[in-house]
C-alpha cells in the first residue's frame, strides 16, 4: 500500500458520485502469453450475486487507547493478527500500539535508538503480518526490520542492504524474503510532480536481490497563494498500489486498470485486467472532491488557500479505474472502484486467478486495510484527523 490513511477513506468516497449502471457482466477470458496467464475481465460488475458480505455495523469499534485518553495519535497504520491482536502504528512510527478487540491495551513500544532491538520511527504502513503470526516492522530511517511475536516481544531483526530513496515495507514472502519499494527522484512534467518508485525484493538476510518494477507515484502540484507556495496532491490520481499476499506479490496500476502478479522469486506470472467502461469525471465529482477534501481543513486559511489551488488542478477527464487494492490470504482480491450501482461504496471481490467474483458494500465512509478469512478492518475518519478502527464481520458464500 502506498497512499496515506485518510486517502484511503477519502479516496473510495469520491469515488462513489456515480448513477448507476445497468451493463451487464459479461464474464472474463483467460489466455495465455509467453508463459503469463492473462485475465480479461469484461461488462459492469455490481449486477452479479454478492458472494461476499460485510455487516452493516462493526463487531469492534476501536479509537484509540483508552489508557492515553483515547484517540490514535499520527496514525500510520495497523494490521489484525490471527490472535485477534491489532497492532497500531502511531506516534508518527514512533510508537507500536497492541490492543485487544475489545480495545484495551496489550503493551506499547515506544522508539528508543538506533541499537540492538531498538527502533527509531517506523514508516507509513511499515507493520506487516510476517511468517509465524507475529509482525514486521520496517525502521525507514534505520534501514531495518524488526520481528515481533503476537504480543510484542522481540524475535529477530535483519537490516536492509540500502537501496536508493527512503523504503517502504509491503510484505514478507514465505521464505523469509522482503518486498521494499524505495522512493527516489522527482519528475515534472507540466507542472505535476511524481517520483520514481522501484520495486525490489531483498532475501530473508536482508540482501538487495532485485528490481523488478519502476513505476511513478501519485502526483502533486504547486500554486502560489498570498506569495507562498502551496502544493496538494492531484485529484482523483491513483498511482501504483503494491501489496503481498498468498506469497505473491501484487502490483495495482489505478490510471490502466492493471494488476500484475509476480511470484516470490520476482517472476511476472499473470495480468488481471478489469475492463469496465471509462468513467468520464464530471462537476458533480469535481465538486465532492473540493468540498470533501476542505473538510479535513482545520483552519478557515487553510481552507480559502486550498480552494484557490484546487481551482487550478490538474483534473483528469475520467476516474481511475480503481483507488485501493487488499489482497487476502487466499489471493482473493478486493478493490475500490468508481461507483457503478446504488450503493455508496463500490468494492468488488476478484477470485485468486483474477475473475470477477462478488460485489461487496461497504459502510459509508469506511476504507479497508485488511481482509481476513471471517472480517475486515476498515478505516474511517469520522472527525478531521480522527482515524476510527472498525471490525466486520465478513460472511464469504
Amino acid at each position: 500500500m502506498i497512499r496515506p490513511p485518510l486517502f484511503v477513506a477519502l479516496a473510495c468516497t469520491l469515488l462513489a458520485c456515480a448513477t448507476e449502471d445497468t451493463s451487464r457482466w459479461t464474464g472474463a477470458t483467460v489466455q495465455d502469453s509467453a508463459g503469463v496467464t492473462i485475465v480479461e475481465n469484461a461488462g459492469a460488475y455490481r449486477v452479479r450475486d454478492a458472494d461476499w458480505t460485510v455487516s452493516a455495523t462493526p463487531l469492534a469499534r476501536l479509537d484509540g487507547d483508552p489508557g492515553d485518553g483515547g484517540g490514535f495519535y499520527r496514525f500510520l497504520g495497523a494490521i489484525r493478527l490471527s490472535t485477534g491482536t491489532l497492532v497500531v502504528n502511531q506516534a508518527g512510527g514512533t510508537e507500536l500500539l497492541y490492543l485487544r478487540a475489545d480495545g484495551s491495551r496489550v503493551r506499547t513500544l515506544e522508539a528508543s535508538g538506533a541499537g540492538p532491538r531498538e527502533f527509531r520511527r517506523l514508516g507509513l504502513w511499515g507493520v506487516v503480518p510476517a511468517p509465524g503470526g507475529g509482525v514486521a516492522a520496517l525502521d525507514s530511517e534505520l534501514g531495518k526490520v524488526l520481528f515481533l511475536d503476537s504480543v510484542g516481544d522481540f524475535v529477530r531483526e535483519v537490516s536492509l542492504e540500502r537501496g536508493r530513496g527512503q523504503p517502504r515495507l509491503h510484505g514478507v514472502l514465505p521464505d523469509g524474503s522482503f518486498v521494499v519499494t524505495y522512493f527516489g527522484a522527482a519528475e515534472v512534467q507540466d507542472g505535476v510532480s511524481r517520483r520514481l518508485i522501484e520495486v525490489t525484493r531483498h532475501t530473508a538476510d536482508g540482501a538487495f536481490d532485485a528490481v523488478f518494477e519502476t513505476l511513478q507515484s501519485n502526483g502533486s502540484y504547486s500554486a502560489e497563494v498570498d506569495g507562498r507556495p502551496v502544493t496538494l496532491p492531484v485529484p482523483f490520481d491513483a498511482g501504483p498500489d503494491i501489496t503481498v499476499g498468498a506469497g505473491a506479490i501484487y502490483v495495482g496500476d489505478g490510471r490502466s486498470g492493471e494488476i500484475r502478479v509476480y511470484t516470490a522469486d520476482g517472476t511476472l506470472s499473470r495480468i488481471i485486467r478489469r475492463a469496465n467502461p471509462a468513467r468520464a469525471l464530471t462537476e458533480a465529482h469535481i465538486d465532492a472532491y473540493t468540498e470533501d477534501f476542505l473538510s479535513i481543513q482545520e483552519s478557515p486559511d487553510d481552507r480559502a488557500a486550498r480552494r484557490a489551488v484546487l481551482a487550478s488542478a490538474p483534473w483528469p477527464a475520467e476516474l481511475p479505474a480503481f483507488s485501493q487494492l487488499v489482497v487476502d490470504e487466499d489471493g482473493h482480491l478486493l478493490l475500490a472502484e468508481p461507483a457503478c450501482g446504488p450503493a455508496r461504496f463500490c468494492w468488488n471481490v476478484y477470485d485468486p486467478e483474477g475473475s470477477f467474483l462478488s460485489t461487496l458494500d461497504v459502510p459509508e465512509g469506511t476504507g479497508i486495510l485488511q481482509a481476513g478469512p471471517d472480517y475486515v478492518l476498515g478505516l474511517a475518519f469520522p472527525e478531521v484527523s480522527v482515524p476510527v478502527l472498525m471490525i466486520h464481520e465478513l460472511q464469504r458464500r
